[in-house]
C-alpha cells in the first residue's frame, strides 16, 4: 500500500522563512518523559525575536535538543530556508547587530559590569566558596557567549558555586539558554553548583518546556539559593564538596575538624 502525498505550491515574500522538520524532532522526550510535539517545538522557537533565517531556525532547534535528557530519539532531519529582507532593513539590521565590543575585562565584587551594551553583570560574595551574579539586560544570540565567558570566570578553584539572580533577565532565546547549561558544566566540572534565583515567567516556561529546570535549581530568591547550597553538601544533580570545604580547600585556610 502506498501513503497518499499531497502537492503544493506557495511563495515566500522577503523576510519570510520555511522550516520543515522529521517527527524525529516533536518526539523527542522532556525530562518528565513526554514527547515535546508541535506545541513544544513552536513555543521554544518563539522565543526567538527580530528577524529569524533558515540557520537561525537549524541552530534553535540543534539548541533545544542538546537541552533535552536523551536528545533525539530518531533520526532528525531540518532542512530550512528563507528569504533576504529587503536591503535597507538588512544594513540597518547590520549596524543595530554589530558585534558588541568588551567594555570591561576585570568583574569586581559589588560593581556592575557592562559586559556587552546589553548585558550587565553584577558579582558579590556572601559566603566564602560561592558567588552571586546578577544578570540584567537580554541573554541571546549577541550576549550569550560572553556571558558564558564572563560568568565562567567567576567559578574558579574555591569558588566553584554560583548563584545566576536572573530577575532583571528581558529576554532570552534559545543562545542564552545554551550559555546557562554550559555554566552548568562549568560549574560540576570545578567541583561545584550551578543555581538560578528569581527567574521572570516568560524564561520559567522556557526552562519548563526544555526540561531544564529539573537539571538546574531555582528558587524564588538569590538568599533562597544560597541557603540551599550552604546547607547541603550535594548540590545540583552530582556530588560536590559542601561550599565550606571547597573555600577552605581552595584557600589558605585549613580544614575544619570533621
Amino acid at each position: 500500500m502506498q501513503a497518499p502525498f499531497a502537492q503544493t505550491t506557495f511563495s515566500l515574500t522577503a523576510g519570510e522563512s520555511l522550516f520543515l522538520y522529521t517527527d524525529g524532532l516533536i518526539e523527542a522526550r522532556t525530562t518528565e518523559g513526554a514527547m515535546l510535539g508541535e506545541d513544544g517545538l513552536t513555543g521554544f522557537l518563539h522565543q526567538r525575536t527580530g528577524h529569524v533565517t533558515a540557520t537561525s531556525l537549524v541552530e534553535d532547534s540543534i539548541t533545544l535538543l542538546a537541552s533535552l535528557p536523551d536528545g533525539a530519539g530518531d533520526d532528525v532531519a531540518l532542512p530550512a530556508l528563507s528569504v533576504p529582507p529587503p536591503s535597507h532593513h538588512t544594513r540597518r539590521q547590520c549596524r543595530c547587530h554589530r558585534p558588541h565590543r568588551r567594555r570591561a575585562r576585570t568583574l569586581r565584587p559589588g560593581v556592575t559590569t557592562d559586559v556587552t551594551d546589553t548585558l550587565q553583570l553584577t558579582v558579590r560574595h556572601p559566603r566564602p566558596g560561592l558567588a552571586i551574579a546578577m544578570v540584567a539586560g537580554d541573554m541571546d544570540t549577541r550576549t550569550a557567549d560572553t556571558l558564558r565567558r564572563e560568568a565562567s570566570e567567576i567559578i574558579r578553584p574555591g569558588c566553584p558555586h554560583l548563584v545566576l539572580d536572573l530577575s532583571r533577565v528581558r529576554f532570552c532565546d534559545s543562545a542564552g539558554l545554551s550559555a546557562l547549561i554550559g555554566l552548568w558544566h562549568a560549574a560540576q566540572a570545578a567541583g561545584g553548583a550551578l543555581r538560578l534565583a528569581d527567574v521572570p515567567d516568560r524564561l520559567m516556561r522556557m526552562l519548563v518546556l526544555t526540561g531544564v529546570d529539573a537539571v538546574l535549581p531555582v528558587h524564588a530568591t538569590a538568599a533562597e539559593a544560597v541557603t540551599a547550597m550552604t546547607d547541603s553538601p550535594s548540590t545540583s544533580t552530582g556530588e560536590h564538596d559542601s561550599i565550606t570545604d571547597a573555600s577552605t580547600r581552595g584557600g589558605t585556610g585549613e580544614p575544619g575538624p570533621s
